[in-house]
């Protein structure tokens, strides 16, 4: 996670600090293209990066720990409108991935505009392939080169939900047209109830919410086993811990989180009617506190823990895989 500039957190001197969603350990790195580059994502880890200044600039994908580059091509006047979108837009993704020829390739998709461009290294111009909006989905996570998108409607005459979960795997779109391949589907919830995918030691997990007048309620799935027919919650997540209601989704491990109060297999949130997050252990259903202050506006007093990260700072977060 790339930690954000302000509330302290920056240590001001031209060297940006990673943490370790795995680990908790921090990592300094000087990286001299942010001085006059802005990051666009960072898929897989890496930052896909633009000019702040100079459209003719090659888009560039920078390795935060190496600093190893490489070179996509220019946005062209064809593809400002999709990057240009991607500045306000929350539900957007970016996937990073090699073919078998040792190329790489990066593709973002704005959902707003049920598009996707996309372009090799090798490439002089960006790709746009679009399709039906009917295909698209949101929330989406992107993983191991390929881009998962969830999207949920109202069953007609009942109460609940029918959920589609799609994937676009960008490097069969080398090859011809390819649209989102519709890979797991189920009815289940409530009519208001919302969903969320997240990434999680490997996995893709649908996050389901069930709100009530107090507190919500969370079931957590595996999309592996949506993808055979099994609409089975799981009670354990390997110790980790998810945040849903934050810009960026994450999974954190729970080793990442000491000193917080957190104990694993929980669902971090911030509950409206107590005004602070709590946790939520998925085993047993049952809420309790976590170290953290969340600012209301007032003076409070800042823990600079993660989830006071989280929850205070992390407008920027979706340049913070």
């Amino acid at each position: 996670m790339l930690l954000p500039q302000g509330h302290g957190l920056h240590p001001g001197n031209g060297v940006l600090r990673f943490f370790n969603l795995s680990t908790g350990i921090f990592v300094r790195a000087r990286l001299p293209l942010l001085t006059d580059h802005h990051v666009l994502d960072s898929p897989d880890g890496v930052l896909l990066l633009q000019h702040n200044l100079d459209d003719d600039a090659p888009i560039r994908v920078l390795n935060p720990l190496t600093g190893d580059t490489a070179e996509l091509p220019a946005r062209t006047p064809s593809v400002e409108i999709y990057f240009d979108s991607l500045i306000n837009d929350q539900e957007h993704a970016a996937s990073l991935s090699v073919g078998a020829d040792g190329v790489a390739m990066v593709a973002v998709v704005p959902f707003s505009l049920s598009t996707i461009i996309l372009a090799t290294t090798r490439d002089r111009r960006w790709r746009v392939a679009t399709w039906n909006p009917r295909y698209m989905g949101v929330p989406s996570v992107s993983f191991q080169g390929k881009i998962y998108a969830l999207r949920s409607s109202a069953e007609v005459g009942t109460y609940k939900r029918t959920v589609q979960i799609f994937q676009i795997e960008p490097q069969l779109m080398r090859i011809g047209p390819s649209y989102p391949k519709l890979i797991a589907s189920c009815t289940i919830g409530g009519i208001d109830d919302s969903f969320d995918l997240v990434e999680c030691d490997s996995e893709i997990l649908l996050i389901h919410t069930k709100y009530s007048a107090t507190s919500p309620e969370f079931l957590v799935y595996k999309l592996a086993d949506l993808i055979l027919g099994k609409l089975v919650p799981v009670t354990s997540i390997g110790g980790n811990v998810l945040f849903v209601d934050v810009a960026r989704r994450q999974s954190v491990s729970s080793r990442a989180m000491l000193g917080n109060g957190i104990t694993g297999d929980a669902v971090v949130y911030l509950v409206p009617s107590y005004g602070r997050p709590q946790q939520y252990q998925i085993g047993s259903g049952t809420w309790s506190d976590v170290a953290g202050d969340v600012s209301d506006g007032g003076t409070v007093s800042r823990t600079y823990s993660l989830v006071d990260h989280m929850y205070n700072c992390c407008d920027c977060a979706r340049s913070s895989r």
